[in-house]
């Protein structure tokens, strides 16, 4: 079975000429044929009261030209950087995952689902409970809330 190709852009780069200060975080964001919800998850990522260093959106089945359209109509967050990495064919949810651990730059990884949201804390009280724990555990799991509209 042939490799599918990946089509890996340069990221978006978001000046800010504020001073903001980031966590060593990268958010992966994976989406597959539904890009009308980033905006909401990206807005969720954006308005964190701890700020990730990195976004990447992971989009599946598509050339990205879609999901490059929302991070630039939609973002507004001070990430350093959005990174958004097509598949043309999609590879399946581990495979892009996978794809989004290699992008990652940072000590942390979260990883939010394109339909889902964060309330404002979640990265800080995520961070604040690794910093507690701290040579105890690896990461952090957390619950989820399921909320149908």
């Amino acid at each position: 079975m042939e490799t599918p190709e990946i089509k890996q852009e340069k990221p978006i780069l978001f000046n800010n000429n504020d001073l903001v200060s980031y966590a060593e975080i990268c958010v992966i964001v994976r989406t597959c044929g539904r890009t009308a919800f980033l905006p909401r998850a990206l807005r969720s990522i954006g308005q964190q009261t701890v700020l990730p260093r990195q976004v990447v959106v992971i989009v599946e089945g598509d050339n990205g030209a879609s999901a490059r359209a929302a991070v630039e109509g939609n973002w507004s967050g001070p990430a350093a950087t959005v990174e958004v990495i097509a598949n043309p064919v999609a590879v399946g949810r581990g495979a892009a995952l996978n794809q989004g651990l290699r992008a990652a730059h940072t000590t942390w990884i979260a990883v939010l689902d394109d339909d889902d949201t964060w309330q404002p804390r979640f990265l800080e009280r995520a961070l604040g409970f690794s910093e507690l724990v701290a040579g105890r555990v690896q990461g952090v799991a957390t619950l989820t809330t399921e909320v149908i509209e």
